[in-house]
Parts: structure tokens; C-alpha cells; sequence
């Protein structure tokens, strides 16, 4: 469980906040877009703050992680579908990897916490896919503040962003 307890979610929002307040000044789509965004990066620092907030020691500590990890990949999978202004090249597709890559994660997540024994294996490959996801959801957020992040053209080890 430590893997995932991080405070990435509070950097995300402010960079987002920083970079969508320009947009409010134009619209082509980017207001009802933003107020979108907005809303997910909100509700995504509620829940990363969730589980950072769980106590390892306690019983329940596992279950209410994999609850927290499934809000979050229904709202990643949900802010994928969101119709992305021409404005923001590159950020669909981004979207949609984090959709595929917190997918991964949750299920893998489940596979290693729910086996009858703890597979530390499949943990880390869920701590992977988690980690991947998280990382275009920060080039999302700098894209959306106007940056394009230098190594966004990098190939992973998959051959993808």
C-alpha cells in the first residue's frame, strides 16, 4: 500500500488551476472543458488525499484502498470520454492511455490484494501501470497550462507515451 500513498494530486491541481485560468477568457469548447477538468482534478486530489490518509495497520486499510482505486480509475475512465477542444493537441490521446494504463492498475491492484496469498509480483506491476497513468495525467495538467513537457516524446518500455 505504500507504493501508492503519494501527494501527486495536490501538484496536479495547481498546476491545472494555473493553466486553465486563461481559457475562461475564451470558449470554442473550453469553458464547458474546463469546468470539466476542474471538477476531475478535484475530485482526483479528494481521492489521492483518501489514501493517503489510510493507516496501513488497520484492517479495513486494504479494502477501503481498492474501494478508493476503483472511484479513481471510474473517474479517469470518465474524464477519458470528455470531448478534448482542438486547443490541447496531444491531451485524447494522453487520456486515454492514463484510462488503459489505471485500468491495468486497479485490476492488478485487486489480483494481488485478493489472492489468498499477496502476490508482491502483481503489486508491482499494478504500482506500474499506477504510475504510468499518473504520469500522463501530469502532462495533461502542463499541457493544459500551455507546457509541453520535454519528455512527452520519450517512448516508455511498451513503445508508448
Amino acid at each position: 500500500m505504500s507504493n501508492i500513498q503519494r501527494p501527486l494530486h495536490t501538484i496536479i491541481i495547481i498546476l491545472f488551476f494555473i493553466g486553465l485560468a486563461a481559457c475562461r477568457q475564451k470558449d470554442n469548447g473550453l469553458g464547458e472543458y474546463h469546468f470539466q477538468m476542474e471538477s476531475f482534478y478535484e475530485q482526483l486530489s479528494h481521492l489521492g488525499d483518501s489514501l493517503d490518509a489510510l493507516d496501513p495497520e488497520a484492517t479495513e486499510s486494504t479494502a477501503l484502498m481498492l474501494h478508493y482505486l476503483d472511484e479513481i480509475a471510474v473517474l479517469v475512465h470518465d474524464m477519458a470520454s470528455y470531448e478534448v477542444p482542438d486547443y490541447f493537441p496531444g491531451v485524447a490521446d494522453l487520456a486515454q492511455q492514463a484510462d488503459l494504463h489505471m485500468t491495468d492498475a486497479v485490476s492488478l491492484y485487486h489480483e494481488a490484494y485478493e489472492a489468498p496469498v499477496f502476490n508482491e509480483n502483481t503489486a508491482d506491476a499494478a504500482f506500474e501501470h499506477y504510475e504510468r497513468a499518473n504520469l500522463r495525467l501530469h502532462y495533461i495538467a502542463d499541457i493544459l497550462r500551455g507546457d509541453i513537457p520535454e519528455d512527452i516524446f520519450e517512448p516508455d518500455d511498451d513503445g508508448g507515451l
